[in-house]
């Protein structure tokens, strides 16, 4: 059975920092779901995505959350994630990953 503790699902994928500690203001530590990048990270796994994908992904979202402070990822944010990751992941794991993090109200 698949791990949803986000330390974790960060280690399988190598990732060594804990954004909930580790970025860069105290409002955006604050912000950070690690609920959301679990469930984010568990289905990178469940799709079996190579962990070079997963751990690009996972910057992809801390970067972005990091420069929009917390809040609400724009369209071109969404766009540059398709863009970065096509031919990384399938479409459909592009529109599934977008819509639900749309479903967050688009923050990590």
């Amino acid at each position: 059975m698949l791990s949803t503790s986000p330390t974790e699902l960060r280690s399988r994928f190598g990732i060594e920092n804990d954004p909930a500690k580790t970025l860069p203001h105290p409002t955006l530590r604050e912000r950070w779901s690690s609920e959301a990048e679990a469930v984010g990270l568990a289905s990178l796994a469940n799709w079996g995505v190579a962990a070079d994908v997963a751990r690009d992904a996972h910057a992809f979202v801390v970067s972005r959350g990091i420069a929009n402070m917390g809040g609400p990822a724009s369209e071109q944010d969404y766009a540059d994630f398709a863009a970065k990751f096509k031919g990384r992941l399938s479409e459909d794991q592009i529109t599934t990953s977008v819509e639900w993090h749309r479903g967050l109200g688009g923050k990590a």
